[in-house]
């Protein structure tokens, strides 16, 4: 039982050795189950990676998986769970249901009810209390920490009369996304499917609390686990800095990973670092590395190589932004044969483009998914 970390910059092929290196071991282990975890949207993805990858094109002793795929395989396989889970639409259900039945008692929310939207805000927020393990009376002690702050503290009561109303009404009943790792966690230690398999944790930024419960389960009973973080080959990945520092957030996940790992007795085996070499998604793209490299790190460094990878375009609007991002990409496809599915459109304000993006994009006549 053992965990050893894969760490380097983006572009570094953490991915892709971790893979080979599974690939490899389920050759030579067939009988042995290797199970690769995932976020959900990736799954499918890293399916298609890992079989054009594999000599055999097949990988029948691999298991590509999310967190939530892995408690519903070993629910199926141990028989348990039988509570019926509710989705987002079912839980924005239930709880406009339960906020009409406790209206009188809510001082600031009551009013807020029926504004559109407001509901699915709340449901988010029962989501989050959830999915962090903070439990009713924990939510009171803030309650009482807050009494200063009379907004904070009326709309914090409301919450809490709604959370609560929320988890009597799923008693022994139903059961949220939220909380199937919980359930997990229960029945995992009997779960034939879990020990001694060689797990891979890849794509991940940081781990939730309900995650890292999970995780104690597999270092105690998987033979080995991978864990593949983000962070470039000169820092020091022990050495934690300020929450202003670029990797601080995956120091402090390699903290926790070691930490969770000596409470449960777990060798801590060398990490290997990848990309202290040239990386091999930037071998024809200079201008990317170096921007890779120097990113938000403020050290005095500028590239002055003439290149074509990187330009900027200012426009008036978004709307505008949009429209020039769509020309560009209809100009690539028609003459360097590009396909719609190479580009992707990228924004950190989603909610000055969403509005335009779409209804852009399909008047163009763009796919979009």
């Amino acid at each position: 039982m053992s965990l050893q970390l894969v760490l380097g910059s983006s572009g570094a092929g953490k991915s892709y050795e971790l893979y080979q290196n599974i690939i490899q071991q389920s050759l030579e282990n067939p009988h042995k189950n290797f199970i690769i975890i995932v976020p959900e949207q990736f799954t499918m993805q890293t399916q298609k990676e890992l079989v054009s990858l594999h000599p055999h094109k097949g990988i029948l002793n691999i298991d590509v998986l999310s967190f939530g795929r892995l408690a519903f395989r070993v629910f199926e396989e141990l028989g348990k769970e039988q509570r019926i889970i509710l989705d987002d639409t079912g839980k924005n259900l239930v709880i406009r249901k339960l906020a009409g039945q406790v209206q009188g008692d809510l001082k600031v929310l009551g009013k807020n009810l029926k504004k559109i939207g407001y509901i699915s805000e709340v449901k988010s927020i029962i989501s989050e209390l959830t999915q962090y393990n903070i439990s009713a009376e924990q939510l009171e002690q803030v309650i009482d920490a807050t009494k200063k702050k009379t907004r904070l503290n009326y709309k914090l009561q409301d919450i809490a009369v709604i959370y609560q109303a929320f988890e009597a009404y799923l008693q022994d009943k139903y059961i949220t996304a939220e909380e199937i790792l919980f359930a997990l966690c229960q029945i995992i230690p009997n779960s034939s499917i879990v020990k001694n398999s060689v797990f891979a944790l890849d794509g991940f930024t940081g781990f939730t609390p309900v995650q890292n419960e999970v995780l104690i389960h597999l270092m105690r009973l998987a033979e080995k686990i991978y864990i593949t973080i983000t962070l470039d080959t000169k820092e020091d990945y022990m050495k934690i800095e300020g929450e202003h520092k670029l990797f601080h957030l995956s120091k402090k996940t390699i903290h926790s990973l070691y930490q969770l790992a000596k409470e449960s007795k777990i060798e801590i085996e060398e990490p290997i670092q990848l990309g202290k070499q040239v990386r091999p998604r930037f071998k024809t793209t200079a201008a990317l590395d170096f921007l890779e490299q120097n990113l938000f790190r403020y050290n005095g460094q500028d590239y002055r190589t003439p290149q074509n990878n990187i330009f900027i375009q200012m426009e008036k609007n978004p709307l505008e932004e949009i429209r020039f991002v769509a020309s560009q990409m209809k100009n690539l496809i028609r003459e360097n044969k590009y396909r719609y599915r190479d580009f992707a459109v990228v924004t950190g304000n989603i909610e000055s483009y969403g509005n335009h993006l779409e209804p852009s994009l399909t008047n163009m006549k763009f796919p979009v998914l």
